[in-house]
């Protein structure tokens, strides 16, 4: 007798070096809408479209909204980003590593190396040297001044002059010698001023000397790693770090509960790099399609958090792995999104290459370059059954031609067996089911691979066993 089983292909299961680990999907993420027997479905991660060249790779991306200008660092210069993709070349930022930056009524700035710079059409590029600038590390701009911390203080222009540091305008955060690397403006027109360790509030309260005043009862033990390792989204800071003792996880700031969002599986993937590795970690936050999301960019691997999907159904089934070539694991190479509102979309500066791209969600390619997409299944148990048929719920007909899509086998969940090739997707064929039949008998439990590499926009739903 048949028997039909619906599985959700939202989360896998895999085992390595014997330990039950999450099979995260590599470049979907997750729909929560209930849509043809399942609670949610699986979509691509939109592609990349050229939108032109740059003059190095990568390190900071800016919309500024005072002068409606895309100001972009690759490699060592300072850009503007024009709607068609030129460039122009504004000033000179030293360094490699990724940089900070902030603006003014004035002036747009950028910190990079400990030193400070701004750029405004009437004065143009200039670095600002300032004796008590000293070393800064992370800035933000709040009530009329720019906020600085060099790791052990905190400071600020005056509120006459934003190229002058008072030296008497200086504090520290007193709530514990950990070092400080992050100071931010929350929406609330606050300091949230993040220590290794602890986390801190601070409001303007406009005194003499030091114009901020920290705020009593809103302290927390746990600290950020690194200065670009902390992003807003939907009003809430997330960041890489923890507390002391405690290995780096990823956490939510929510007032003074700063609940951990990572799960095991993301945990070990962090636990994976070293702290000196980790301190080149960056996360940023994108609003799209009314979905909220975190990309996390570690050195080798691109984390994605829906964080739209984790309110909705729990962190369990928010986080996916971005990648960009088939042949490597490297991360995803769109880094430093920001939404230019003179494209009306989202840009993205690139990991490997001296380029900028456009997010659309109408392609799936990466700069025209075909990407992988994976998804696994959790354990099934069909103890002595046989498997007559497999069918995953898609939408088919988007495709610009013949699409296929690979399924494999796993009884033990590290090795997988043959993967059967079958069409899921032909251009304006609405009608075609993606449906491999008689897969063999399964002496235990059984977990299934799904896998393409595809310029074809990609939708799957549940899986449907008949079994008998």
């Amino acid at each position: 007798m048949a028997n039909k089983m619906p599985v959700q292909t939202i989360l896998g299961d895999r085992i390595e070096s014997g330990d039950y680990r999450d099979a995260l999907p590599v470049n979907y993420y997750v729909v929560a809408r209930e849509v043809r027997g399942s609670s949610g479905y699986l979509i691509n991660q939109p592609g990349l479209k050229k939108l032109g060249d740059t003059t190095g790779v990568d390190r900071g991306g800016f919309y500024s909204a005072k002068f409606e200008i895309h100001f972009r660092i690759a490699g060592t210069d300072l850009l503007s980003i024009a709607s068609d993709g030129s460039t122009t070349v504004l000033g000179e930022i030293p360094g490699s590593l990724q940089v900070r930056m902030a603006e003014s009524f004035n002036n747009f700035a950028v910190l990079a190396n400990g030193l400070l710079f701004y750029w405004n059409p009437t004065d143009g590029f200039r670095q600002i040297t300032d004796p008590n600038l000293g070393d800064p590390v992370d800035f933000c701009w709040i009530k009329g001044v720019l906020f600085f911390t060099d790791g052990e203080n905190l400071y600020h222009t005056t509120l006459l002059d934003e190229e002058v540091i008072n030296p008497l305008d200086f504090a520290t955060s007193e709530i514990s010698p950990d070092p400080t690397v992050s100071v931010n403006r929350t929406k609330e027109n606050q300091v949230i001023v993040g220590d290794t360790h602890t986390f801190s509030y601070f409001y303007f309260s406009g005194g003499e000397n030091f114009a901020f005043t920290p705020i009593d009862g809103r302290s927390v033990k746990s600290g950020v790693i690194s200065p670009q390792a902390i992003a807003e989204l939907e009003g809430q800071w997330f960041y890489i770090g923890g507390r002391d003792e405690e290995s780096l996880f990823v956490y939510q700031a929510y007032g003074t509960d700063h609940p951990k969002i990572s799960t095991r599986e993301i945990d070990k993937i962090l636990a994976s790099y070293s702290t000196e590795e980790l301190q080149t970690a960056s996360i940023e936050s994108r609003a799209q399609d009314g979905y909220y999301f975190l990309h996390i960019n570690l050195p080798n691997d691109t984390l994605m958090f829906n964080y739209t999907i984790a309110k909705l159904l729990g962190s369990g089934l928010a986080w996916t792995r971005l990648k960009t070539s088939e042949n490597t694991d490297d991360g995803w190479r769109g880094i430093n999104g920001i939404f230019d509102k003179n494209v009306n979309m989202w840009v993205y500066g690139d990991r490997f290459a001296p380029q900028v791209g456009t997010l659309d969600n109408t392609i799936s390619t990466l700069y025209e370059e075909k990407t992988e997409f994976i998804f696994y299944t959790p354990f099934i148990s069909l103890e002595g059954m046989s498997i007559n048929q497999a069918m995953i719920k898609t939408i088919p007909g988007f495709s610009p031609g013949k699409a296929t899509v690979a399924m494999s086998l796993t009884y033990d969940g590290e090795t997988y067996g043959k993967e059967w090739w079958a069409e899921y997707s032909e251009k304006n064929k609405r009608d075609l089911r993606f449906s491999p039949n008689r897969l063999g008998n399964v002496d235990d439990y059984v977990s299934f691979k799904f896998r393409t590499v595809t310029d074809s926009l990609l939708n799957f739903g549940s899986l449907v066993i008949d079994y008998g």
